[in-house]
């Protein structure tokens, strides 16, 4: 049996090797020396919710700008789960969110425009894979109406992205990883980070899937 702790990774190859045997919850310290070569990160956090169910609970804080959070996640999570965790943590309403996802459903698009509707996310891009509008076109076609309906723009694209990410003016979250904005009944990976870099790539990556959808037909 694996226990939660501390360790000190000194390389890249340690830190792949402890993830895989820790659980459920592992932080990793990287000594200043070598800090630069980590582009800036000095704290992993790596949780372990294969098996466990509602894992976004063990999601306790927000990750600090020098810190990444890698999770597995049990097979009943979606990104969706994330949207009240975030708002919860930052104790503030999002100004903007922007999802990129291959599908939703019902419960996920009901959820977003509720909070669309409360003011507690200001404004919303959702962007669906055009695979889920082929494979799907009545329910893209009902969720695009739910969400416009409460404000959201909405696309659709030749993207395998997946993403959430939520901006509160003075600071950016970015999740991203496997999972859609719907279960897909399987495991899941995830990554959860507040630095400004890889939240800013992903975000311009989305405002020219609106800016330019003939790219990405």
């Amino acid at each position: 049996m694996f226990h939660p702790g501390k360790m000190k990774a000194e390389t890249l190859s340690e830190l792949s090797q402890a993830v895989g045997v820790l659980a459920p919850e592992t932080v990793f310290d990287w000594p200043p020396a070598r800090r630069r070569a980590v582009c800036g990160v000095r704290r992993v956090t790596a949780i372990d919710a294969s098996q466990i169910e509602n894992g976004a609970a063990l999601i306790r804080e927000l990750p600090r700008p020098d810190e990444i959070l890698f999770a597995v996640m049990a097979r009943d999570f979606s990104m969706a789960a994330l949207l009240p965790v975030f708002l919860r943590l930052a104790k503030a309403r999002a100004q903007w969110a922007v999802i990129l996802t291959l599908g939703w459903n019902a419960g996920t698009t009901s959820m977003l425009a509720g909070l669309l509707r409360e003011k507690q996310i200001g404004a919303a891009d959702v962007i669906a894979s055009s695979y889920f509008v082929n494979a799907d076109k009545a329910e893209y076609e009902r969720g695009k109406a739910e969400l416009e309906q409460a404000g959201a723009r909405v696309a659709s694209g030749r993207c395998h992205v997946k993403a959430l990410m939520l901006d509160f003016g003075d600071r950016q979250i970015l999740a991203t990883g496997s999972a859609n904005f719907r279960s897909a009944v399987c495991l899941e990976s995830l990554v959860i980070t507040t630095a400004p870099e890889p939240f800013a790539l992903f975000r311009s990556v989305a405002a020219d899937i609106f800016k330019n959808p003939q790219s990405y037909a």
